[in-house]
């Protein structure tokens, strides 16, 4: 439905000298699309890079070298967040020498091995197996310690959900020629994404945490979520690379099951993390992550496809036209978008973003641009959806000037939210005008009158 939109829209931002920079495999003539790619995210929002070295090209039409800058140039953008590397094993390829492979990992900067969280090595073959005992004593103990072994699709769904990423047909042909066995490493729990109690805010339906207070226009939110907003107000704007990391410190199912309506969140989280800003950035992405519906649903699609955008790079260099674009994107946003999403839901999305503004105001400090920001939580909130290729999925999650999407409107919403979301502000404020200047400070305030709901 949205495929040949979304084609047409990527193909002219890039003719109009945007550069876009999807994880999408095209790597170049004569290389699978399947080699290398992102395949959507895991429960915690990170992306996930899927290797699959049966689509390997014959290394006489493409060097092993040649490949290696091919990744090294598309990965370069891609491995400044955290992320996942699923690498799908097969012994009918030529690998490249120990030699090699031991070059190609001192060459890699160190943001490649820093940023990535695991590796998954699945259908791992005798050649792989010895390969990594080989270099168990060369390389980092750190780096080696996030590698695993996953002997199937089976054993991998303890670690990432393999039934909501794109996994290439050949793998999973594979994978059912393979005498099942679940068992995966006991060292690391499951991390499903479903948790069994039903009063728990993770997962739940936003109509069913966020109540309307009789007699007034105040709408309750979940203490949980006003709680680490205010800790994220405090310290979120002093804290480098807030948002950008995964964090497998702590126990994320016990700590979903045991969050309610009314929780102490610092009293569930264990003592010596509760200080941890990126504890409480990481639960809040997950609490969007699982809420439902996701903020952007089907019915946004189009809406997010006929925002305004610049059709060259040149027209930016305009300041007249540039302030001009701005307010058409803005109204855009507010006429088009914002209006199809339900009430209660748009007071959560104005807190949300305030303090995403107020992150990005503080970029020098936490090295989180709203450009950066955006990029972290466009896929949050826009879950791929049925009917959706990974890549459109892929490509409407970009940031972009000159490409409408998701990941476009996010960014938006960040730097400009007070004009955005001015009638929510009026709503919650319950003031006709508010100084821009002390806009934060009384947002702020009024989370601290959220808590004040609970106690009375």
């Amino acid at each position: 439905m949205f495929e040949e939109k979304i084609t047409s829209a990527v193909n002219a931002a890039i003719k109009g000298g945007f550069n876009i920079h999807p994880m999408d495999g095209k790597l170049g003539e004569n290389i699978d699309p399947h080699l290398l790619y992102q395949a959507g995210i895991d429960c915690e929002g990170t992306p996930i890079l899927v290797f699959t070295e049966t689509f390997l090209p014959d290394p006489e039409v493409i060097s092993h070298d040649q490949l290696f800058l091919i990744f090294k140039k598309k990965l370069n953008f891609f491995v400044k967040n955290d992320y996942i590397l699923v690498y799908f094993a097969n012994n009918k390829v030529k690998e490249p020498s120990f030699p090699w492979l031991l070059n190609a990992y001192n060459e890699l900067e160190r943001k490649f091995k820093k940023n990535i969280k695991r590796m998954f090595i699945v259908h791992p073959s005798s050649w792989t197996r010895m390969v990594l005992n080989f270099f168990s004593t060369i390389i980092s103990p750190k780096f080696y310690s996030k590698l695993y072994y996953a002997e199937n699709l089976e054993a991998l769904k303890a670690f990432i959900p393999v039934d909501s990423i794109d996994i290439p047909q050949t793998v999973i042909r594979h994978d059912s020629t393979l005498e099942l066995n679940a068992l995966a490493s006991a060292s690391v729990p499951s991390i499903d994404t479903v948790v069994s109690d039903k009063h728990s805010i993770f997962g739940a339906e936003i109509s069913d945490i966020i109540f309307k207070v009789p007699s007034s226009d105040i709408y309750k939110l979940p203490l949980p979520v006003v709680d680490l907003m205010l800790y994220l107000h405090k310290v979120g704007a002093f804290t480098d690379d807030i948002f950008r990391h995964s964090c497998y410190k702590i126990n994320l199912k016990q700590i979903k099951s045991q969050t309610t309506h009314s929780s102490n969140i610092f009293k569930i989280i264990p003592e010596d993390l509760r200080e941890d800003p990126h504890i409480s950035a990481l639960l809040l992405k997950v609490f969007f992550l699982e809420l439902s519906p996701p903020v952007f649903t089907p019915e946004l699609i189009d809406a997010v496809l006929s925002l305004p955008v610049v059709t060259s790079k040149t027209d930016l260099e305009d300041i007249t036209f540039s302030i001009s674009h701005t307010q058409k994107k803005i109204s855009h946003i507010k006429s088009k978008i914002l209006t199809l999403i339900p009430k209660e839901y748009r007071i959560l999305l104005l807190y949300l973003f305030s303090l995403l503004n107020k992150i990005a105001q503080s970029s020098t400090d936490t090295n989180m641009q709203a450009f950066d920001l955006a990029e972290v939580w466009a896929p949050i909130l826009f879950r791929r959806l049925d009917g959706i290729s990974n890549n459109s999925w892929l490509y409407l999650t970009c940031v972009s000037p000159g490409l409408p999407s998701v990941g476009t409107v996010v960014h938006i919403m960040i730097q400009y939210f007070y004009s955005i979301f001015s009638n929510e502000i009026r709503i919650v404020l319950n003031e006709e005008y508010v100084h821009g200047e002390t806009l934060m400070d009384k947002l702020v305030e009024s989370l601290k009158q959220q808590q004040n709901l609970y106690r009375g």
